[in-house]
C-alpha cells in the first residue's frame, strides 16, 4: 500500500483499525510483520531479541504522535460538531515549514495519522 492509498483508507475509516495500524507500521517502519497468538500484529524489534505489538496508531493519540515527522510538531487538534453529518469530527494540523491538515475524522488519532502521513509525503517529494 502506498502512502497515498493509506491516506485514502484512513480518510474513509470510521474508527480505529488494526489493519490500518499494521499498514502504517509497515510503511513507516519497514520490518517483518506477523500475526501474534491473538491475531494482533507483531514485529521483531530492531535488535532481534523480542517481539513487540504494533502500536495502536489509529486509536491512541500517543501512538499517532510517535511518528510525527522529525522537526515538526502537532500544532492543533480540534473537535467540532458537524450537524449535517450527525457526528463530532476531528481536525489535526502538523506544523513544520508548511501546515498539513486533516479534516473531518472520526477520532483524534485518525486525524493525527493523516496529518503526519501528508507531512511525510510532502517531505519525500522535496
Amino acid at each position: 500500500m502506498t502512502r497515498t492509498e493509506l491516506i485514502a483508507a484512513l480518510e474513509a475509516a470510521t474508527g480505529p483499525s488494526r489493519e490500518l495500524d499494521r499498514a502504517i507500521h509497515a510503511l513507516e517502519f519497514p520490518c517483518d510483520l506477523f500475526d501474534g497468538p491473538s491475531k494482533d500484529p507483531v514485529y521483531l524489534e530492531p535488535g532481534g531479541n523480542m517481539w513487540l505489538n504494533v502500536p495502536h496508531y489509529t486509536e491512541s493519540i500517543d501512538a499517532a504522535l510517535s511518528f510525527t515527522p522529525e522537526g515538526m510538531v502537532l500544532q492543533s487538534l480540534l473537535r467540532r460538531t458537524q450537524p449535517e453529518m450527525g457526528n463530532r469530527m476531528w481536525s489535526a494540523t502538523v506544523h513544520g515549514y508548511r501546515l498539513f491538515r486533516s479534516n473531518g475524522q472520526r477520532t483524534p488519532a485518525l486525524a493525527i495519522c493523516i496529518a503526519n502521513l501528508r507531512a511525510l509525503e510532502t517531505q519525500e517529494e522535496a
